[in-house]
């Protein structure tokens, strides 16, 4: 299991934002460099369940972007993603999951 605050996330792409509300899941799909920046990014699900709280702001403070700058965990269970636009987006949750496609 890959540790949310050990990935590489700077310079992923986010190409969708999905919540399942009935079950709690949320769902990035993004291209992430998972073997770092030498290999071409990998389309990735990242997941996490059991869902308490979400933020996900779009007001492009420092323009338009769809690329993660930096993103942290916080224990227990919260998340932040800071896109290249400025956004931070917060989530808390119990668990966090990386799924890498073929």
């Amino acid at each position: 299991m890959v540790e949310f605050h050990s990935l590489n996330l700077h310079d992923a792409h986010i190409t969708n934002i999905g919540l399942c509300w009935e079950s709690g899941c949320l769902t990035i799909e993004a291209s992430v460099f998972i073997d770092g920046l030498q290999k071409p990014a990998i389309f990735c699900k990242l997941c996490w369940t059991n869902l308490h709280k979400l933020f996900i702001p779009r007001e492009f403070p420092w323009g338009p972007s769809s690329f993660i700058h930096s993103h942290q965990f916080v224990p227990p269970g919260q998340y932040e993603i800071e896109m290249q636009s400025g956004d931070t987006l917060l989530i808390e949750a119990d668990k966090f999951e990386l799924i890498p496609y073929p």
